[in-house]
């Protein structure tokens, strides 16, 4: 399966939010920042133009994603989703990622798509309530 390279637009502060981003995630990392080289209109020298970071390694990490998305979830969440950056090789990234969401011990049914990458599916809590769950590419 191909890396997800999430893109973030932030107004400031994205070299922070990136590496909030990766730490939400299981051996992700941040892989690239790009400074601006001069004073533009927009900011100083050495502002974070471009944060890029790699958060999937494989249908474990989408696993171990779901884990702890599901972890950080409260009674009061409701609704949870995980949207992925994908580059290329977009149908059979969602063929995939289908595949490992329906194995998932939290799975409990599939809840239908858009045509467009968008999937619905509803996932069971620790606590055992359910909870919707949205995976929704982005390529």
């Amino acid at each position: 399966m191909h890396n997800i390279t999430p893109c973030l637009w932030y107004d400031g502060d994205a070299e922070e939010a990136a590496n909030f981003y990766v730490s939400l995630f299981p051996d992700s990392r941040v892989d690239n920042v790009a400074r601006s080289p001069t004073d533009t209109p927009s900011g100083k020298e050495g502002t974070v133009l471009v944060v890029e970071c790699k958060v999937w390694n494989g249908p474990k990490r989408l696993h171990d994603a779901i884990d702890q998305l599901l972890g950080y979830l409260t009674r009061r969440d409701a609704a949870s989703a995980l949207v992925a950056f994908l580059r290329g090789g977009v149908p059979e990234a969602l063929a995939r990622a289908d595949a490992v969401i329906r194995r998932h011990p939290a799975f409990v049914r599939a809840g239908g798509s858009d045509g467009e990458g968008r999937s619905d599916y509803v996932l069971r809590r620790g606590d055992g309530s359910e909870v919707p769950f949205t995976f929704l590419p982005v390529g």
